[in-house]
């Protein structure tokens, strides 16, 4: 399985390991999708970093 990152790597630079999580949700008529968008008007899919020894739960 590939790691998916975002942008380039910088040679030199120290890089700290974030796993995270992101998700598609469509609506019923699987027409469109979820979208954030931030502040300086960039858009992502709903998710993030996962905390260190968060706990999860099935459903």
């Amino acid at each position: 399985m590939d790691i998916i990152t975002f942008g380039e790597k910088k040679e030199g630079k120290d890089y700290i390991w974030r796993p995270a999580v992101y998700c598609l949700m469509f609506n019923s008529q699987k027409e469109k999708i979820a979208i954030i968008q931030t502040n300086d008007g960039n858009f992502f899919l709903p998710g993030g970093g996962i905390k260190k020894m968060r706990l999860t739960k099935s459903v």
